[in-house]
């Protein structure tokens, strides 16, 4: 991480608790102890939440305990992303959440810790978008910076519906003796945090057994989930581990980069303002820079942030070409054009091209059945009804069907998936 909100707090209990534990080393073992100590009874550092000092209520002391909760566990991800990566961190925090809901389907531990989780990531976010001045305060002429766990003590206050504070803008002092437990907690788990990390070796995504998908997944960890127990597939392209989404999480972060990195240089190079005199041809090879970058960009399976830039700069440039001529009735029509294309596409057609093989030949059919119909329906009208490669997609569909059925297996909505590509049964 690049900051730290905590201090160095040394304790004999912690000292002495450190030399009787043997830490894990394998970063599933060590996901393993996290969920047994955040479930444990009075088993530290979750515990160790109360601060001396703090003076809480009734209604008040919940909100220190959970929101202490959150932010210890919220600790041990963001100090393993540090070392590991953003996409391993996502894996061990999946893992942990799986983890708590198999103890338990009726106390649901793993929603709760989701829950908890999101509150400190965003009161993080939050706190780090922050305009300097708006972290700081004067106290007879002296400044005093505003803590992340003030900040955070604040959110849950004012935010957690069983807060006596939800949605009010005063809290007394609750959020200073909050703010007390927020610190103390911090400082006990480092003693804690500090060597159990240090001791996980490098990570190992075949450790780990069970996986979360994306909410919106990359083009690669997308064909993972079309094959994973997906019948229409061969047997062996059906079995999926956690070191094959890991994996391809790896190569979709890569190909995001790249774009990333391609629509900066492009940025670059139009913040120069320099339209040089042949304005016509440099205009056309930006635009067409873009729209390559646009395809690039949904191949890859998408960004929001990504394409909001890309937004913004590819109206620049339409913009300062409509402001350079008289007559803009072919350049609306262009437009049109280009966006009735991107409309019709699809991720299953964007993927099947590209210099880059997301998926292979010999699964471009099994891939189509794996989407949703409305999407097969766009494909087929893209493809247009005389297409040659259609009447070729069409007799390998009912194959894979018939087969998959005749196997025993359920292919749901194969029915309507047939006749979207104009195959009955």
């Amino acid at each position: 991480m690049s900051w730290k909100f905590w201090r160095k707090k040394e304790s004999a209990l912690a000292a002495e608790q450190q030399e009787q534990v043997e830490w894990p080393v394998d970063s599933f073992d060590a996901v393993k102890m996290l969920a047994a100590l955040f479930v444990g009874q009075d088993l530290p550092p979750f515990a160790l939440w109360r601060a001396d000092d703090a003076q809480l209520t009734v209604d008040t002391e919940q909100i220190a305990e959970t929101g202490s909760r959150g932010l210890v566990l919220a600790l041990w991800f963001w100090q393993f992303a540090g070392t590991h990566g953003d996409i391993a961190a996502r894996m061990a925090r999946d893992a942990f959440c799986l983890l708590l809901g198999n103890l338990s389907e009726e106390d649901k531990n793993g929603e709760h810790a989701e829950w908890l989780l999101a509150i400190v990531d965003d009161a993080k976010q939050s706190f780090e978008q922050l305009p300097a001045e708006k972290r700081a305060f004067e106290v007879s002429g002296e400044k005093i910076d505003l803590s992340f766990q003030w900040y955070l003590a604040l959110a849950f206050l004012m935010h957690i519906k069983d807060s006596p504070f939800y949605g009010k803008d005063i809290v007394g002092d609750a959020d200073l003796n909050v703010a007390l437990c927020l610190a103390h907690a911090t400082e006990q788990a480092q003693l804690i945090w500090e060597p159990m990390l240090a001791n996980i070796g490098p990570f190992n995504p075949s450790s780990f057994h069970s996986w979360k998908w994306a909410a919106e997944p990359g083009a690669f960890e997308r064909h993972l989930q079309r094959r994973y127990a997906n019948p229409l597939f061969l047997e062996e392209r059906r079995q999926v581990s956690a070191a094959d989404v890991y994996y391809a999480r790896v190569k979709d972060a890569q190909v995001l980069a790249d774009v990333r990195r391609r629509l900066s240089a492009t940025f670059e190079e139009m913040k120069e303002g320099n339209l040089p005199a042949d304005w016509h041809p440099y205009l056309n090879d930006m635009r067409e820079q873009l729209d390559e970058l646009y395809e690039d960009l949904q191949r890859a399976g998408g960004n929001n942030e990504i394409e909001y830039a890309w937004r913004e700069l590819r109206g620049h440039v339409i913009e300062t070409w409509r402001a350079a001529i008289d007559n803009t009735d072919t350049l609306d029509s262009a437009e049109a054009l280009v966006r009735e294309k991107w409309e019709g596409m699809t991720q299953w057609s964007y993927q099947i091209s590209g210099s880059v093989a997301i998926i292979p030949p010999e699964e471009v059919v099994c891939s189509l059945l794996s989407e949703p119909v409305e999407d097969i329906v766009k494909s087929v009208e893209l493809l247009g009804p005389g297409d040659e490669a259609l009447k070729g997609i069409r007799a390998e569909a009912l194959r894979l069907v018939m087969h998959a059925l005749a196997a025993g297996h359920d292919v749901p909505l194969h029915r309507k998936k047939l006749a979207a590509l104009g195959v009955a049964i």
